[in-house]
């Protein structure tokens, strides 16, 4: 017996062979196909694939044979892996390679051997795949090249099974990379929840507690210091409000809802709404609407935080002038209502190199604007991210010193026109304080004392009769002592928090055929948080900072909606 020689590339070889990943692996039927086909074309009993590292030749897959190795140094693949061409025994015992081989003189028995090497793209053999018989014989010559031809197969099926495990792994680790993206994303979207109620809570006590004083009297000049204040409460509020939108789109959590409203109506109200801050300077507000209802299935808040901004930054960035904003709908090809709502000013307008960087977030268009006018620099981004959630556009047409025009474009679905909910402009006077809301009971679950304060100063105004209580324990035993119009339940309480006290509240109600409305106070505006608190109880939202007309109309709202029912 011929100990086979070591290939002039064994290492690298050993290499190629290691990189593959192919050695010990489990059975698989692409090899078993390739062998039971080299069996048949060939008429052997035995046929196998084998590799072989430094010290074994393994089987891949095999036929007529046990074991899934043997030595390397008696093997007749060891000296059929130092040729590149397909190398065949007629009778071993006639070849003094082989003739006193342990596999030849005894089991397997063999007497006729073909291996066609497996060769690697980059000149490497990796082993054969080979046939056996315990008879002599020869293959003839479609035989010999069937058998190279499936050498080639069993190299291509190595690669295969090299990519797909590389890919296995990669696939692994980017799952892994996922996951902890995810964590990451879950864990900031918690924090600037968090900061979302942290913020708010303090610009709650201070928005609220300057409407209460604005409602009392007040001289002049104190007039105008409360002013002052509430306008810086409200640039506050809408920087707060800026960030944790921005982080809530980053984190591909922002939820668009699909509620019927009468878009023409909401637009008037939100131009309402800048009739202050614009005549102020002197600005003529433009509405040219058609005075008819428009009534369409989208997302009534989110629209109107796109013309919400586009109308600050109209007035903010015109000294003299015309602010003007169109609204125009037809019905396209696909049945939707094609809104286009446009805002015009006449300005300072924008440089075409600030345009490009305009609806980039965190940039400003242009430092010495920000100097000059300050914001955040999320507000034409975030109004960008959200048309673009609605399903439409938002471009920008300017000249630098003659003005800009915003273009919101939007498809969506018409919507059966019907009475407008709510009470619009609700009428706080003393004169109407009393009809509206001096016999309404309303029980308040709120833990912090300068939102406590808020209330209190809310309701003396409104005149309702109210009891406030700090946590979910008493507000559920104060429910269930006497009969409310509504409940104020604050979310976030110590000790028992507002979805326990909800939802032991509705089970009690839901034993005895009631339903008191419960409005959540809130600082969050994520439509999932909202939806898991409408599924354990909850009627509708405030929204912190509070303003008392918001209240008031809510107020009115639910409990109209009680007696109507």
């Amino acid at each position: 017996m011929i100990k086979p020689p070591k290939p002039r590339n064994e290492s690298q070889r050993q290499a190629v062979l290691e990189l593959l990943n192919i050695l010990d692996t489990h059975a698989e039927n692409a090899y078993d196909d390739l062998t039971r086909v080299a069996s048949q074309i060939c008429q052997t009993p035995i046929a196998v694939i084998s590799l072989t590292d430094n010290e074994r030749q393994w089987f891949k897959s095999k036929i007529g044979i046990e074991g899934t190795e043997s030595p390397r140094d008696t093997s007749f693949c060891g000296h059929a892996i130092t040729g590149t061409d397909l190398m065949e025994v007629s009778d071993a015992l006639k070849d003094e390679r082989f003739m006193d081989n342990p596999q030849v003189i005894g089991a397997p028995h063999i007497r006729f051997y073909a291996g066609a090497p497996l060769i690697t793209p980059t000149g490497e053999v990796l082993g054969t795949i080979c046939v056996v018989d315990r008879n002599p014989r020869q293959l003839d010559a479609s035989q010999r090249a069937a058998l190279r031809i499936l050498a080639r197969n069993v190299v291509s099926q190595i690669q295969l099974h090299s990519l797909v495990a590389g890919m296995a792994e990669r696939e692994s680790a980017l799952n892994s990379v996922i996951l902890q993206t995810i964590e990451v994303s879950n864990a900031r979207a918690a924090f600037f929840a968090r900061m979302s109620h942290e913020f708010r809570t303090p610009l709650n006590g201070v928005l609220g507690m300057i409407q209460a004083l604005s409602k009392t009297k007040l001289d002049q000049e104190q007039i105008e210091c409360v002013e002052v204040a509430k306008e810086a409460s409200e640039s506050l509020i809408r920087l707060v409000n800026d960030i944790l939108d921005a982080s809530t789109i980053e984190a591909g959590r922002l939820s668009i809802e699909e509620i019927d409203f009468d878009l023409n109506l909401l637009v008037q109200k939100n131009i309402q709404l800048f009739a202050w801050s614009a005549a102020a300077k002197n600005l003529v507000v433009e509405c040219k609407t058609n005075s008819k209802a428009l009534w369409v299935k989208s997302d009534p808040t989110r629209v109107a935080q796109i013309l919400t901004n586009l109308l600050s930054n109209a007035i903010k960035f015109t000294e003299s002038g015309t602010i003007s904003v169109e609204l125009h709908s037809t019905v396209n090809q696909l049945g939707l209502v094609q809104v286009d709502l446009v805002v015009s000013d006449t300005g300072i307008g924008i440089s075409p190199k600030a345009q490009a960087k305009l609806f980039m977030p965190y940039t400003q268009a242009d430092e010495s604007i920000h100097r000059r006018f300050g914001g955040s620099g999320l507000g034409l981004s975030i109004s960008k991210s959200l048309a673009e959630a609605l399903g439409g556009s938002l471009t920008c047409q300017s000249q630098q010193g003659r003005g800009s025009t915003f273009h919101l474009s939007l498809a969506v679905p018409s919507a059966i026109a019907r009475a407008s909910e709510g009470v619009a402009n609700i009428d706080i006077s003393a004169a109407q304080i009393a009809a509206n809301f001096a016999k309404l009971r309303v029980l308040i679950a709120e833990d912090e004392p300068t939102n406590q304060r808020v209330f209190k100063a809310f309701f003396k105004l409104l005149g309702c009769e109210y009891n406030i209580v700090p946590d979910g324990h008493q507000a559920i035993a104060a429910a269930s002592s006497r009969n409310f119009d509504v409940i104020l339940m604050d979310r976030l309480m110590p000790d028992c928090d507002g979805v326990e006290a909800t939802r032991l509240i509705r089970k009690r109600e839901n034993a005895l055929g009631m339903h008191t409305p419960i409005l959540a106070i809130t600082a969050s505006s994520d439509m999932t948080e909202r939806q898991k608190l409408i599924d354990i109880g909850i009627d509708d939202f405030l929204e912190k900072p509070l303003r008392i007309e918001k209240v008031a109309e809510k107020l009115m709202r639910w409990t109209t909606k009680r007696k109507a029912g």
